[in-house]
């Protein structure tokens, strides 16, 4: 295979540079602050590839972040867009719609929340799935209350990179809670979904940042928990989702003897877009299944796995879909190593 090279990026110094150009408590020579880079992403047209990240401000950690974008052009320019977070944004949780062409970020809100030592995000609206509407504007499709997803298993996930609708099935994280911090002990527990992911709009001219959804998952031929136990466990705020999409229900009844090299019983788990297919990831191992069936179709190993370098463990690890589906990425934040599956390593449902 071969590539042409775009350009060399060196985030760092671009947005050094812009911080100073635009904030005055950067222009000094005092203690450079700490980026911390979240996603990577291109545009739907692929004119853009963006990199999202957040500054900590370098002597009072504690204050107001900085969010930011780097947009590097298919000729090699590179922008960067700024915005400083207010104070009162703390007390809500909001995600940030990014004009690209204008550089002008817009701050929209979902709710108040409630935070607790688990740190899941309840919100008093779950959005199953979102479309983008006129100007950009990117609409929730709610739904309130203890009720089954709108959609049948199956059902396409969507794109969140350039489709004009998507659901928030997307790549993400489902914990097993046996406990809220000190507090007391239920097992067998529950079942918590979370996902935190971004979205280019159709045209490529708006970007969203920090889309989340995070459900109780209600399994079936699970005991139910009261509402006390629930408020015990710190998941009494989180709207209830029944799950009917049985490689899920394979996993989640799987899960509590699933080996974990961190210690907790997490797993990732990613659709693959046309939803007929999920892969999980736990202790090294990445496992395929029949979402029609639950049959467990493939296991796949990478050639590196975490756990022989330098004892890392799962922690930080990312498993996504190509658009069309005939591709599989590993990665993680904390190993290093890339493991990407093609067709001809992944089975054909």
């Amino acid at each position: 295979h071969s590539a042409k090279l775009i350009a060399h990026m060196h985030p760092d110094s671009e947005i050094l540079s812009s911080l100073k150009k635009q904030f005055k408590q950067f222009a000094g020579k005092q203690a450079l602050p700490t980026i911390y880079y979240q996603t990577l992403l291109w545009s739907p047209d692929e004119h853009y590839l963006a990199l999202l990240f957040i500054v900590a401000p370098p002597l009072q950690p504690t204050d107001p972040g900085i969010d930011g974008v780097l947009l590097l052009g298919k000729g090699g320019e590179q922008r960067v867009f700024l915005r400083q977070e207010k104070p009162e944004e703390a007390h809500s949780y909001s995600y940030i719609r990014w004009d690209v062409q204008q550089g002008v970020a817009t701050v929209v809100q979902y709710a108040a929340f409630t935070a607790n030592s688990n740190e899941f995000i309840s919100t008093s609206a779950a959005a199953l799935s979102y479309h983008w509407g006129a100007g950009d504007v990117l609409i929730a499709d709610t739904q309130t209350g203890n009720a089954s997803p709108p959609v049948t298993p199956l059902s396409p996930v969507g794109n969140p990179d350039g489709d004009s609708s998507f659901s928030t099935w997307q790549p993400g994280f489902i914990f097993q809670v046996t406990q809220n911090g000190n507090g007391t002990i239920h097992i067998p527990g529950v079942y918590v979904w979370q996902s935190f992911f971004p979205v280019w709009s159709p045209d490529g001219s708006s970007l969203a940042d920090g889309l989340v959804a995070g459900v109780l998952l209600e399994v079936p031929g699970q005991k139910a928990i009261s509402l006390q136990e629930s408020k015990d466990l710190g998941v009494d705020k989180l709207p209830v989702l029944q799950v009917r999409d049985k490689a899920l229900v394979q996993v989640l009844h799987t899960l509590p003897f699933q080996p974990d090299t961190n210690g907790d019983l997490n797993i990732n788990v990613s659709w693959r877009p046309d939803g007929r297919v999920l892969a999980t990831y736990n202790a090294g191992k990445v496992t395929i299944y029949d979402c029609a069936t639950g049959q467990k179709l493939a296991s796949l190993v990478p050639t590196m796995p975490p756990a022989s370098l330098n004892g890392a463990g799962d922690s930080g690890a990312v498993l996504r879909w190509s658009p069309d589906g005939t591709h599989l990425l590993l990665s993680s934040t904390s190993w290093g190593p890339i493991q990407l599956w093609g067709p001809d390593q992944l089975p054909i449902s």
